[in-house]
């Protein structure tokens, strides 16, 4: 309840503690269907959808339909592997082959082109990791190779003649990054391993030298920056007691303020320029937490929860709650059409007419390339093995990415060093400053390292779509969040309505909330996780100093297996499966550069929770 408004929400459950029914705040219902081994079956949403999915006797999903009809269906090997993926949505089949120790070693697409990977051998290497990757694409062949040390930290990427370089300190942060031309960054970090300066440059010039001061609860409060001319100036934040922002002063001397209900909803923004008030937007919401009016903008939804219009467009959804088609108000045909694939991935976007697919990194959310609509490869992006993107090639030329701690991109640098791009944003993703010359201009990676399609003003974060005026997104979490967290729970709010600090890569902001104090996660992993605490220990440096976000993974995805699975499995059963779901969940924790400075602070909230859930179900 807050000023005298309540949201209900109602839960029932079968015998195996399975949810059965949900009704929302605005009375939505969605009811869910088990067979006889508690494997979800059946999804009927509220606007009538019928979504199904199809097991083999093993438990394993050899099929999704949506009202009837087949969307995918998978092929696997004995080992359980997915060989072979036939989207009938798309007309598309994917292929895929694995090694002995189950790790894939090729991909095919039949829209064009295929990857390959091979590992180090551990009889004679330090290493069983990612030795090899290799993009062919019609006459487009691009091979990118990885060298680690003794504690399996990526030490080394080398893309042709290019070669990017990792040097880390005793805690396995991230001290010099080293791109292919020379330029870099070097990293120095407070006792809670917490960036407190960054220096992003070449031999010859500094680029940006930025310094951090923090509050007691982690939030960073002024960032000093000082620019490649010499320029000196600050940007401060402050908050409120549940680390919402509340306030950004800007360098440019523009000051943001920003109000919020009990519910997590942003209620007003203000903006005041020179002293004075430029701008004041209040902002209405419906019981189901849904922007239902920004300032003189009204916003409409469908009974799943998603966006079918704003001021400025009209959305189209299918039956997966996923964007297909975006018109313009005013006008009759969309200017704007969307494809995904099973993994609710993007694979193609067409912007009046002009097609961009995209092809992923396995089973990443890190699009490998792009091509355009007749296979022509357009961009190809080299990453760390913890997903940090490097550079982008296109059109014999490779440009080089340079981050901020949030993992924002604020400068690319050419193969001579040049600056040809710089960006600027706010701290809610809104772009002040974008100058870019020549092929940077094509560049659709900014802030947060998320993919920015200009032609919307909005980012895509692979679940859903966020729209950084509103500082919302378009649709409702998947994930229904954290009893024990409210602001978790909203649906629609943006990194917990604390933007300096938090993250979505994909779309499931729950899981970034409990992306927190993983120190003692790490510590409590030596007897909870066995082997994976080692291997997540091992990571802790891997690429950018993230693998901390294994074990959180490992953990939280154990918790929440556990607690939904309780009645039905037994404790290997649950170990196994959480650790495949603690890897996934692990992704979000090691994004880009954006998340150094919380892989350790970030944690003890999700090892409480994983220890009262081990010990009940024990």
């Amino acid at each position: 309840m807050f000023g005298g408004k309540t949201q209900t929400h109602k839960y029932e459950y079968d015998v195996d503690n399975k949810n059965t029914v949900y009704i929302d705040a605005l009375n939505r219902r969605i009811e869910n269907t088990y067979d006889e081994n508690a494997n979800k079956i059946k999804t009927k949403m509220p606007n009538g959808s019928i979504l199904e999915s199809v097991y083999d006797t093993a438990d394993r999903v050899v099929g999704e339909k949506r009202n009837g009809k087949d969307s995918f269906t998978f092929e696997r090997d004995p080992n359980g592997q997915v060989t072979k993926v036939k989207d009938h949505v798309n007309g598309v089949e994917r292929t895929k082959t694995y090694d002995k120790a189950d790790r894939v070693t090729s991909a095919t697409d039949s829209r064009g082109g295929k990857i390959d990977w091979a590992y180090h051998d551990k009889a004679n290497s330090k290493t069983e990791k990612l030795k090899e990757q290799t993009v062919t694409q019609g006459g487009y062949t691009n091979k990118v190779s990885y060298d680690y040390n003794t504690l399996d930290q990526n030490i080394r990427v080398t893309d042709g003649s290019q070669t990017y370089r990792f040097d880390y300190d005793d805690q396995g942060n991230v001290r010099t990054y080293t791109a292919g031309n020379g330029s870099g960054s070097t990293f120095n970090y407070d006792h809670a391993n917490k960036i407190k300066d960054l220096v992003v440059g070449t031999s010859n010039s500094i680029l940006l030298s930025e310094r951090y001061e923090y509050d007691q609860s982690g939030n960073r409060t002024k960032i000093k920056h000082e620019g490649a001319g010499g320029k000196v100036t600050e940007t401060n934040f402050v908050y409120d007691p549940i680390n919402q922002l509340l306030n950004e002063a800007l360098p440019n001397g523009t000051t943001k303020s920003y109000t919020y209900d009990g519910f997590g909803n942003r209620t007003s923004v203000k903006v005041i320029e020179n002293g004075k008030e430029t701008k004041s937007i209040a902002a209405t919401f419906n019981e189901g937490n849904q922007l239902v009016k920004f300032g003189n903008e009204s916003l409409t939804y469908d009974a799943n929860g998603n966006r079918t219009s704003d001021g400025k467009y009209k959305y189209t959804w299918n039956e997966n709650d996923q964007i297909v088609a975006i018109t313009k108000q005013g006008e009759s045909n969309a200017f704007a059409t969307y494809k995904y694939d099973e993994n609710n991935r993007r694979i193609e976007k067409s912007v009046n007419g002009q097609v961009t697919r995209y092809f992923y990194d396995g089973d990443s959310i890190n699009p490998l390339y792009e091509t355009d609509g007749s296979g022509n490869v357009l961009r190809q992006y080299v990453y760390a093995t913890s997903g940090a993107r490097l550079a982008m090639k296109a059109k014999g030329q490779t440009l080089y990415y340079h981050y901020n701690p949030r993992g924002d991109v604020v400068a690319m640098t050419d193969q001579n060093r040049e600056v040809v791009a710089t960006y600027e944003y706010d701290s809610w993703g809104n772009v002040l400053k974008s100058d870019a010359k020549g092929i940077a201009a094509d560049n659709p990676f900014g802030y947060a390292g998320y993919m920015y399609d200009k032609e919307i003003g909005m980012y895509y974060l692979i679940a859903r779509y966020y729209n950084p005026e509103h500082g919302v997104f378009l649709s409702i979490d998947p994930d229904p969040g954290d009893e024990d967290d409210p602001v978790t729970m909203n649906g629609y709010t943006y990194g917990d309505n604390n933007p300096v600090m938090m993250v979505d890569p994909d779309g499931h902001k729950a899981w970034k909330k409990k992306a927190k104090r993983i120190w003692y996660a790490t510590k409590a992993g030596a007897k909870a996780g066995g082997k994976a605490w080692v291997d997540s220990y091992l990571s802790i440096g891997k690429g950018l100093a993230l693998g901390a976000g294994y074990f959180y993974g490992y953990a939280t995805g154990k918790q929440n297996y556990i607690n939904k699975n309780k009645p039905v499995y037994n404790k290997a059963y649950v170990n196994k499966a959480a650790r495949k779901a603690g890897l996934k969940v692990g992704l979000k924790a090691f994004w880009g550069f954006g998340l150094i400075e919380d892989a350790y602070v970030f944690g003890s909230a999700a090892y409480k929770g994983y220890k009262k859930a081990y010990k009940n179900y024990r």
